[in-house]
C-alpha cells in the first residue's frame, strides 16, 4: 500500500516546529553566552584581585628581606646626622648611593620578572581565548552549512515527492484505463454470450411449442371424429352465428 502523500500542513508545522526549536535554541545560546560573560567578567577581577594581592605580599617579602639594608640606611643616615665632618659625610652620602642602587636594582629585577611572568602568562590566556573563539567561529560555520545543506535536501525531497505524486497519479490513470478497457471486453463479451445463448433458448423453446402443435395437429388428422368436429367447429357453427346475426 502506498504511503499517504505529505500536505503543506505537515511542512508548515515541520517548519514551525524547526523555527521555534531554533528560538529556543537561540535564546538559550545567548543565556549561555551572557552567563559566560558575567563568569569572565568574574574571573577577570578576581585575577586583578589576586595579582594585586600578590603585588603586595611580593612587596611585604621584598621589605623584609632587604629589612637589613633599611636598617643600615637608617644607621646611616643617623651616623650621618650626628658625623660633623664633611669627608665623612661624602663618604656615608656615597655609601648611602651605593646601597640605594642595590636595593634598587633588586627591586627592579624582581618586579621585572614578575611582570614578564604576568605578561607571559595573559599571552599564554589571550592565545587560548583566540583558539577558542576560532573553534566557536568554526562550529558556528559548520552548523550555518549543516542547516543550509539539511535545507537544500528537505527542497530536493520535496520536489522529488511531488514529482513521484505526478507519476503514480499518471500511472493510475493508465491502469484504471486499462481495467476500463479489461471490464468493457468481459461484459461486451459476457453480453454477447447471454444474448445468444437466450436467443437460443428461445428459439428452442419455440421449436418445441411448434412441434407439440405439428404433433398435435397431425393426431388430430389420423383421428376422423376428432377431424370431422373441428370442422364443424371451424366452418359450420361460424356460418350458423352470422346468419343469426343477420
Amino acid at each position: 500500500m502506498r504511503p499517504d502523500t505529505p500536505r503543506y500542513t505537515d511542512f508548515k508545522r515541520d517548519d514551525d516546529e524547526k523555527d521555534e526549536k531554533d528560538e529556543k535554541k537561540l535564546e538559550r545560546r545567548i543565556a549561555e553566552q551572557v552567563e559566560k560573560d558575567k563568569q569572565r567578567r568574574a574571573i577577570i577581577l578576581l585575577q586583578r584581585l589576586i595579582r594585586g594581592r600578590a603585588t603586595q605580599n611580593m612587596m611585604f617579602e621584598g621589605k623584609e628581606k632587604r629589612l637589613d639594608l633599611i636598617s643600615e640606611l637608617r644607621a646611616t643616615e643617623e651616623w650621618k646626622a650626628a658625623s660633623g665632618l664633611e669627608e665623612e659625610r661624602t663618604l656615608i652620602e656615597n655609601y648611602q648611593e651605593r646601597v640605594l642602587d642595590g636595593v634598587s636594582e633588586a627591586i627592579q629585577a624582581d618586579i621585572i620578572s614578575k611582570t614578564m611572568d604576568n605578561l607571559s602568562k595573559e599571552l599564554v590566556r589571550l592565545k587560548q581565548e583566540r583558539r577558542i573563539a576560532g573553534m566557536v567561529r568554526l562550529a558556528e560555520d559548520v552548523r550555518r552549512k549543516r542547516e543550509a545543506e539539511e535545507s537544500g535536501r528537505r527542497q530536493a525531497e520535496q520536489i522529488l515527492r511531488e514529482r513521484e505524486d505526478v507519476l503514480y497519479k499518471e500511472l493510475m490513470s493508465v491502469h484504471q484505463g486499462s481495467v476500463d478497457s479489461y471490464l468493457q471486453n468481459i461484459f461486451g463479451n459476457t453480453i454477447d454470450k447471454t444474448s445468444s445463448m437466450q436467443a437460443f433458448q428461445e428459439a428452442k423453446l419455440k421449436a418445441q411449442t411448434l412441434n407439440k402443435f405439428i404433433d398435435k395437429v397431425e393426431s388430430k388428422k389420423n383421428n376422423p371424429e376428432v377431424l370431422i368436429k373441428d370442422l364443424v367447429s371451424s366452418f359450420l357453427i361460424p356460418d350458423v352465428e352470422r346468419k343469426q346475426v343477420q
